[in-house]
């Protein structure tokens, strides 16, 4: 999945490593709904555009554009009516599992793709992104996997 930099650094870095002011990006947003849950590699698309969004002191140092840079685990996806509509069963459902993200910094939806197990690349490996998931031929990415199994 590419990712629009800066925010593939929030979701990867180490905690102790993030910019003053951010918090660990535990959720992507989307206008789809995503249906696939497992391993997601994350590319850091190759835009500059949003880091003129974000604040000097947040901006992360050597940011890496055009490449796949790490995964996650993609565990659910809410909407974000969810979160912020009346109590019923679906947003029971989300806030019992999920207490933190109505408050997330970076939750704004109208889809939260919720994440875990974030693992950064010690290398970044150049490759062409694409809308939407996209498949990537695991001869490409077999060596930065098998140093994080």
């Amino acid at each position: 999945l590419t990712i629009c930099v800066p925010y593939p650094s929030f979701i990867l870095d180490p905690v102790d490593e993030l910019p003053p002011g951010i918090e660990r990006k535990r959720v992507e947003n989307r206008s789809r709904e995503m249906l696939y849950r497992g391993p997601l590699l994350i590319h850091a698309g190759l835009s500059k555009k949003w880091m003129a969004t974000v604040r000097f002191e947040q901006r992360p140092t050597n940011p890496v554009y055009g490449a796949i840079v790490g995964v996650v685990d993609v565990i659910d996806c809410c909407h974000i009516l969810e979160l912020t509509g009346p109590i019923d069963t679906w947003s029971r459902r989300v806030l019992d599992k999920y207490i933190w993200l109505p408050r997330h910094q970076h939750a704004s939806g109208p889809f939260c793709i919720v994440l875990e197990n974030p693992v950064k690349f010690e290398k970044p490996i150049p490759y062409k992104g694409a809308q939407g998931l996209f498949n990537v031929p695991d001869h490409v990415v077999a060596e930065q996997l098998k140093a994080v199994a």
